[in-house]
């Protein structure tokens, strides 16, 4: 069996995310290992459209950190101490 992972921020409802279920929908689940791994969820209606079999891997990296960058990372952990 063959491994594939796909790796995105997150999955909302666009055009690349479509696409990306219409691709999933067309493997062979037989054959491949299919993981998604996404950085943080946003919205669930689309992830309830991926196909069954599919594995999801949610990393529920905190989107303020993300999207801030590394400098407003470190300045809240440095927060914290």
């Amino acid at each position: 069996m063959k491994k594939v992972l796909f790796c995105l921020q997150t999955m909302v409802l666009g055009g690349v995310e479509t696409e990306l279920i219409t691709i999933l929908s067309r493997f062979d689940k037989t054959e491949y290992d299919i993981t998604l791994l996404l950085l943080y969820e946003q919205d669930k209606s689309v992830i309830e459209k991926i196909p069954e079999g599919v594995k999801i891997v949610n990393l529920d990296i905190n989107r303020r950190y993300y999207c801030s960058g590394l400098l407003g990372l470190v300045k809240e952990r440095l927060r914290r101490f």
